[in-house]
């Protein structure tokens, strides 16, 4: 082969080599654009997710900004106030309102989202339910911001209920669960009494004071006495006894049972059906049967434990004290509805009992 055609294939075969790197420039910078278009989407596809799952803020401040908080629920309407650092009864300041719950309303409230918008002008809020609310929730705060959350309908396909702040025509989805801190009516909101946690074996006295309508009274007190064994130690627990004196004649002495059962008639009590409070006087005890009047009134008295710390340099560690303390209950005689008011002595409540309760 000459010369000629030996440089006409060299040639040739260079040509074929730059096309062959062309073109795999051209097809490396089309999948590059490629692969920068599917990110691209992925990333919009991305965003418009996250856009269909985010909330709607609809208030956002700090729990202390609740200002006042009004509820409906069971035919009552709560109206709650937040001053001087505490929440209290915007109606009654004597109310003894148990600070637990409307922390958590304003919890609740601080920060409040919807999980969508549901209609931005609703032409018929009542196919949401919004014409007569299941509830409303109406906040202010400190800014002087207010709300009135008017909920309706429970959508059954999401679990959350539907909701319009009063004077738009929004409707929004929120969470169910923002209902269930509003769900207490007044007796709920009181900071009940307690029965002390006694122990049977710390009781030393019961007292039972009974009055019949014409005011006599009949007094039985129990009294354990512990049983010393001849060297003068004292025996075990099991051979203390327990006395009555009814004040007819001499002590007799009773089977722990049975004032045992006397004993966790008392403590076992149930105080959740509160019928007045800010009780001072006996003047208004009276009238619910009680104080004075009362039908029976049955004190137990015990010792609790209390440790204390010496001051004096001989003593080294914590030392016991024994604690004397007497619970005091008084009941009434029941009504002709079988409702039997109770009262703890230094308590400002009054509950109510019906007679299976007792």
């Amino acid at each position: 082969m000459d010369m000629k055609g030996k440089r006409k294939r060299k040639k040739n075969k260079l040509l074929s080599l730059v096309a062959g790197i062309v073109a795999l420039g051209v097809l490396g910078g089309a999948y590059a654009l490629i692969l920068a278009y599917n990110e691209r989407k992925a990333a919009e596809a991305a965003a418009e997710e996250a856009a269909k799952s985010a909330k709607i803020v609809l208030a956002e401040y700090k729990i202390t900004d609740v200002r006042y908080v009004e509820y409906s629920y069971e035919g009552e309407t709560v109206k709650l106030e937040y001053k001087n650092d505490y929440w209290c009864n915007a109606e009654d300041n004597n109310f003894p309102l148990d600070q637990t719950r409307p922390t958590s309303m304003a919890t609740a409230l601080a920060a409040v989202a919807a999980d969508r918008l549901v209609e931005e002008q609703a032409a018929d809020l009542a196919k949401y339910g919004l014409d007569d609310p299941y509830a409303y929730i109406y906040v202010k705060y400190a800014d002087g911001t207010d709300m009135k959350m008017l909920l309706g309908d429970l959508n059954a396909f999401t679990g959350t209920r539907y909701m319009n702040i009063d004077g738009t025509r929004k409707v929004y989805l929120v969470p169910n669960s923002l209902l269930s801190n509003f769900r207490y009516n007044h007796n709920d909101l009181i900071l009940h009494d307690t029965i002390p946690s006694v122990e049977f074996a710390s009781v030393t006295e019961i007292t039972v004071t009974t009055r019949s309508d014409d005011g006599a009274e009949n007094v039985r007190r129990y009294y354990k006495e512990a049983l010393s064994s001849s060297d003068g130690e004292e025996t075990s627990e099991q051979d203390e006894v327990w006395m009555l004196d009814d004040g007819l004649g001499e002590p007799n002495q009773v089977e722990r049972g049975t004032v045992k059962e006397l004993f966790d008639s008392v403590t076992g009590l149930s105080l959740r059906n509160c019928e007045a409070y800010n009780v001072r006087d006996d003047q208004t005890l009276r009238k619910y049967g009680l104080g004075s009047a009362a039908a029976k009134t049955v004190a137990i008295k015990y010792s609790v434990k209390a440790e204390v710390t010496g001051d004096g340099p001989a003593i080294s560690s914590t030392a016991a004290r024994t604690v004397d303390k007497e619970l005091s209950v008084s009941y009434s005689a029941p009504d002709a509805d079988g409702k039997t008011y109770v009262n703890i002595e230094g308590s400002k409540l009054i509950y109510s009992l019906h007679t299976e309760e007792e």
